[in-house]
């Protein structure tokens, strides 16, 4: 099992100061990063450019990293695949059996298993945790809420080929310290993205969409 860590945004396929010529089978990343959208194993390429683009600076996400993940997501809404968001109590990461939590994680797995035919699956594991309270508490609590629903996958898809690509620490911009303490569990989750392998990129036309900002608390 691979475990690498990676999150999310914009599909385009001319993108102003992207450098060097664009093919016809080529998505060129603000970077300067090429995805042959020919290639089977594009997906897997794209968490690893947002991956390398997110470590340079995780508390400022760039042009790169938003565009690869939005990728992905663009294929999990294209394929029926999804996603699902998962919500905590304060200062909890823990996904307790029977809890509602618990319940919704086991229907999407169920509904994965049945619809994969075959193919395997990416997951892109997304902790996020609040702005309020100690920063480094609230990282390792982002931490540990993109790894709490690994077990429950591992378990229900045991006999599923699937992989995880993990991005910890990771909420929007908007998850400011000034926000009121009753709003602060809207960024206690994990946010879980499900892709089919392989997939062709080419079947998700170029696109214009607001660009969401990311924080790493």
């Amino acid at each position: 099992m691979k475990i690498v860590l990676i999150v999310l945004l914009t599909l385009a396929l001319a993108l102003a100061g992207c450098a060097g010529k664009q093919e016809k089978n080529q998505i060129v990343l603000p970077n300067g990063s090429v995805i042959d959208t020919t290639a089977k194993d594009q997906v897997r390429q794209l968490a690893e450019i947002f991956l390398e683009a997110q470590s340079e600076n995780p508390e400022t996400p760039n042009e790169t990293a938003q565009q690869s993940l939005s990728m992905l997501e663009s294929l999990a809404r294209g394929q029926g695949s999804g996603e699902i968001t998962l919500f905590y109590d304060n200062a909890s990461s823990s996904l307790v059996p029977g809890s509602m939590a618990h319940k919704r994680l086991v229907r999407f797995l169920d509904y994965l298993s049945l619809n994969a035919h075959g193919r395997n699956i990416l997951f892109v594991s997304i902790g996020s945790a609040s702005a309020f309270g100690n920063e480094k508490i609230n990282r390792k609590l982002a931490e540990n809420r993109a790894k709490a629903p690994v077990p429950v996958i591992e378990k229900m898809l045991i006999n599923i080929p699937h992989d995880f690509y993990k991005i910890y620490a990771v909420a929007d911009l908007s998850s400011q310290s000034d926000i009121p303490f009753s709003r602060q569990k809207e960024y206690q989750h994990t946010r879980i993205i499900a892709v089919f392998e392989p997939e062709q990129l080419q079947h998700y036309p170029a696109q214009k969409v607001q660009v969401k900002k990311l924080s790493a608390y």
